[in-house]
């Protein structure tokens, strides 16, 4: 029984480990703005522009919406009247993107939580 209890100890720690190596954005690049994006040299300058001219529509696919702005306030830095329903949405602090073939292959939000441990930093 105690081996089990070890075992199941060490198979969870090493889960944590390996999403915490892993990174916020597996197989991609976290971009802040389109001007930090242009400067990364990541992506080119026509695929900077895409991303933040879809950020609208892909908040409205990804964003969690929070009953009232109070407890939106509590997990994220910053929150805004949701476009899609009744509530407050999570501010993004930039996107997780990857491209392939020259198109936007994966995008999606990338919150900064409060009272969170944050994998990578925000330039």
């Amino acid at each position: 029984m105690k081996f089990i209890v070890i075992l199941l100890v060490v198979g969870v720690a090493g889960v944590m480990a390996f999403m915490a190596w892993r990174g916020e954005c597996p197989g991609g690049s976290v971009v802040f703005s389109e001007s930090q994006c242009r400067q990364s040299g990541s992506f080119d300058a026509n695929i900077c522009g895409l991303i933040f001219r879809a950020a609208d529509s892909v908040l409205a696919r990804a964003s969690t919406v929070y009953s009232d702005e109070q407890n939106c306030m509590r997990d994220h830095e910053r929150c805004v009247r949701s476009a899609r329903t009744q509530g407050f949405t999570p501010v993004p602090a930039g996107f997780c993107v990857q491209v392939g073939g020259g198109e936007i292959t994966r995008q999606e939000p990338v919150y900064r939580r409060i009272n969170a441990a944050q994998a990578g930093s925000r330039p």
